[in-house]
Order: C-alpha cells, then sequence, then structure tokens
C-alpha cells in the first residue's frame, strides 16, 4: 500500500501544503507532483466534471509522486457512493461537504471505516484499486 503522506505529516503535528483540482487530467497532476512542491492533491468533486474512470486515472497520476498523496472532496449527495468509489479508485483521504448535522459526520465516518463488528463501518470489501484487486487473495508467497 501506498505511504498515505498527508496522514504521516498531520499525525507528526506537521503543517502540510496542498493543492486543488477541477480537472481530472492525469497530466496536469504528473506536472504538480514533478514540482515537488505539495504534500497532497485534492480533486474538488464536487465542482469538477469526472467519471469513475477519472477517478482511477487520478490516482494512478498521484502515485507516480511518492512525496504526494490524494484527496477527494465528496458533494453531499450521493456521498456515501462517491465515497467507497474514490476509496476504491486509490485516492487516499476523502473531505466531506456540507455536513449539517453530528448524524450526517457519523453516516460520513462510517462510510470511510471497514464493515467489521470492530470498526462499525459501512465500507465493505470491493475489488478495486486500492485492495490490488485481489491479486494476494488465496496466494502463497510474493506476487510477480
Amino acid at each position: 500500500m501506498k505511504n498515505n503522506r498527508l496522514r504521516e505529516l498531520l499525525n507528526e503535528g506537521k503543517p502540510t501544503l496542498g493543492i486543488h483540482m477541477v480537472t481530472t487530467s492525469p497530466q496536469i497532476v504528473e506536472i504538480i507532483g514533478h514540482s515537488g512542491a505539495f504534500d497532497y492533491i485534492e480533486l474538488c468533486g464536487e465542482y469538477a466534471s469526472w467519471g469513475l474512470t477519472d477517478l482511477d486515472n487520478f490516482a494512478r497520476a498521484v502515485e507516480l509522486s511518492p512525496h504526494m498523496s490524494s484527496m477527494m472532496k465528496v458533494e453531499q449527495e450521493p456521498r456515501i457512493f462517491i465515497t467507497t468509489r474514490s476509496l476504491g479508485a486509490g485516492i487516499q483521504n476523502v473531505l466531506f461537504a456540507d455536513c449539517h448535522s453530528a448524524a450526517e459526520v457519523k453516516e460520513c465516518i462510517c462510510a470511510v471505516r471497514p464493515e467489521t463488528p470492530e470498526d462499525g463501518g459501512v465500507h465493505g470489501c470491493n475489488l478495486r484499486r486500492n485492495v490490488d484487486y485481489l491479486f494476494e487473495s488465496g496466494r502463497h508467497g510474493p506476487r510477480h
């Protein structure tokens, strides 16, 4: 799993510098990554035009820069669907927009937590990029 640079810096109590995008252009993501100036890049999903394939390509482009993490700003509805698809694409962080109550915040937290008794989330197993399409499931030894 790729390191989450944003989470590492936050855990260390250090400041972070990010940039916002309203396009899913992998070329622009690569240019931003080559600058070396940013710790994370946020796709402003509530303002940008995007499709599910764009999320995969955005995450792939961010992964070319090991010093940078990805984030998706998720609009109010359909927030759970967008969240699970963003995480599944490999986008590491989620910024929820327009939470108006404690109940909505709890719903957002549950959307990113694993669906296990101890974690209490609703994010179940999926066959997407973030889990390497489960190639390791049932295998013995390293993948080649």
